[in-house]
């Protein structure tokens, strides 16, 4: 599955109402924008010591300020 991908949305009553799939960028900003700040609000914690490991095995933490090491953590959470 793809972030973005056929995701579960309200319709207009304008427009018919009720539940559509619906897919592409103006689906996976929010979705993505959502992830990447629980991921940071994560890094910010002090009480997970041992995923804070794994998440350090993956990128240092003070490159999680800058688009390249997102990039990277999403990536490595990815696999």
């Amino acid at each position: 599955m793809v972030l973005g991908e056929n995701v579960m949305s309200h319709w207009p009553t304008s427009k018919g109402g009720g539940l559509r799939l619906m897919s592409g960028t103006s689906t996976a900003t929010p979705i993505a924008t959502a992830l990447v700040a629980l991921l940071l609000e994560f890094t910010s914690q002090s009480i997970c010591e041992s995923e804070m490991e794994e998440v350090r095995k993956c990128v240092k933490l003070e490159r999680l300020r800058d688009l390249s090491g997102v990039t990277a953590l999403l990536k490595a959470i990815s696999l």
